[in-house]
């Protein structure tokens, strides 16, 4: 998968426990993922982060939980080789299948 065909708004059921991946592959340039944060915004603090890692050129978030009809916003931070830090943010909007 490349950047290009990754996702930025995500639905999820909120029964779910589920991996956001964040793809850096055209960000990179030749610095490696060092280390990773992930931040999780929103209408409620519902939806709750599982845990996060990184593999290659990129980061992983597993979320949990969510109120029906929330919207979060998951944002992954990246820490390079180089010392930067790049951000890149996914909406998590949680619906209930029907």
């Amino acid at each position: 998968m490349t950047d290009l065909v990754d996702p930025v708004i995500f639905n999820k059921d909120p029964d779910e426990i589920t991996t956001l991946e964040f793809f850096w592959s055209n960000r990179l340039g030749s610095n490696t993922i060092s280390a990773t944060d992930t931040e999780i915004g929103g209408d409620d603090s519902a939806l709750t982060l599982v845990a996060d890692s990184y593999s290659g050129k990129k980061t992983l978030a597993q979320v949990s939980g969510g109120t029906v009809g929330a919207t979060y916003c998951v944002k992954s931070l990246a820490t390079l080789s180089n010392g930067d830090v790049l951000a890149y943010t996914k909406k998590v909007k949680v619906k209930e299948c029907e």
